[in-house]
């Protein structure tokens, strides 16, 4: 199956090919993976606009059609939701793993206030300054060290204890992520 995922801000996307045989598990771990681990949250999906009837995690994603969307949220506190839509069966090789990335956003650039690329953000600052986004050195001197969390390529960026470490699949240029 083609799927295509959206964080609200649309800016973060993933574009995936899952096996028929796949159930919704194997989404959420993949997910979990590349885009929200942080501290073992819950996770949830259900029809688009959520309206607390979730499907089972056991539910095949060969249930589900081209055109359905569903809604998935990952943390019930600072909520990180997604938007999931079938695009269309494809015929797919045997592979070892269910789920599997075609493409993905770039990362977004994101600049210090003092011109250098940003490596950390503030989670104090995030909601209220004009510039939450941090260099290493002005890191380092900012008001709120210890609420620095690294600047990521997910829509959870920024919450909780996310830090993407356990994303392997950062877009390089000129290199076939299989």
């Amino acid at each position: 199956m083609l799927v295509r995922v959206e964080g609200l801000d649309k800016n973060y996307w993933l574009l995936l090919d899952i096996a028929d045989n796949a159930i919704l598990e194997d989404l959420d771990w993949f997910l979990r993976q590349i885009w929200l681990e942080c501290c073992g949250h819950m996770s949830v999906f259900s029809l688009k606009s959520f309206d607390g009837n979730e499907f089972d995690m056991g539910k095949k994603i060969s249930d589900f059609s081209p055109g359905d969307k569903l809604c998935y949220m990952y943390d019930m506190g600072s909520t990180t939701e997604l938007t999931i839509s079938i695009i269309g069966k494809t015929r797919r090789p045997k592979q070892k793993n269910e789920v599997r990335l075609i493409a993905r956003n770039a990362a977004s650039e994101f600049t210090c206030a003092c011109g250098k690329p940003a490596v950390s953000l503030c989670t104090q600052c995030m909601y209220g300054a004009d510039n939450p986004f941090l260099c290493a050195a002005c890191a380092k001197t900012h008001e709120h060290e210890e609420r620095m969390l690294p600047v990521t390529n997910s829509p959870r960026m920024g919450e909780c204890g996310y830090c993407g470490e356990q994303d392997e699949w950062a877009f390089e240029p000129g290199k076939l992520n299989v």
